[in-house]
C-alpha cells in the first residue's frame, strides 16, 4: 500500500527525501542488506535512532572513510540519545548507506542506527533495543 501525501504548498525547493520515524525497527533481508520497517515486536536487525544532516560539511558524494570521519560521532551520540545511555555490551551505531543517486538528487540526510554486534553484523532481535531487548 502506497501512502499518498497531499501538499498545502509548493514542493518546489523543500526536501523530498524520506527518512525513517526514529525508533522504526529495520530486520535484514535475504543479501543481508536492511529491509523495511517492521513492528519491533518482529526480529530485527537495528533501529533508527536519529537523521544527521551531513550538508554543508561535505561538498561532494563522500567516500566510506570521510563518512566514517563525520557520522561516527554523529551517530554515536544519536544511539547513546535514544538508548537514554552509553553504548555498551555488544551495541553499536551505524548509518544507512547514501548511494551516489541519492547524493546527485541532493539527499544530505543520513538515518543512523543502533544494534547489536558490529556494524555490517547486527544480530536479531525481537523487542525494542531501547528497552533493554
Amino acid at each position: 500500500m502506497t501512502a499518498v501525501l497531499r501538499l498545502r504548498e509548493r514542493a518546489s525547493g523543500t526536501s523530498q527525501t524520506y527518512t525513517s520515524p526514529i525508533g522504526s525497527c529495520i530486520p535484514l533481508n535475504a543479501t543481508g542488506g536492511f529491509a523495511l520497517a517492521v513492528p519491533c515486536a518482529e526480529a530485527h536487525a537495528v533501529e533508527i535512532t536519529g537523521v544527521t544532516d551531513i550538508g554543508g560539511r561535505i561538498d561532494h558524494f563522500p567516500a566510506p572513510n570521510e563518512l566514517d570521519a563525520v557520522l561516527g560521532p554523529a551517530c554515536r551520540l544519536l544511539a547513546q540519545q535514544y538508548l537514554g545511555h552509553p553504548l555498551d555490551g555488544d551495541l553499536s551505531s551505524s548509518w544507512l548507506r547514501l548511494d551516489q543517486g541519492s547524493w546527485g538528487a541532493g539527499r544530505r540526510t543520513i538515518e543512523c542506527l543502533v544494534g547489536h554486534g558490529p556494524t555490517g553484523k547486527h544480530r536479531s532481535v525481537a523487542g525494542s533495543i531501547r528497552s533493554g531487548a
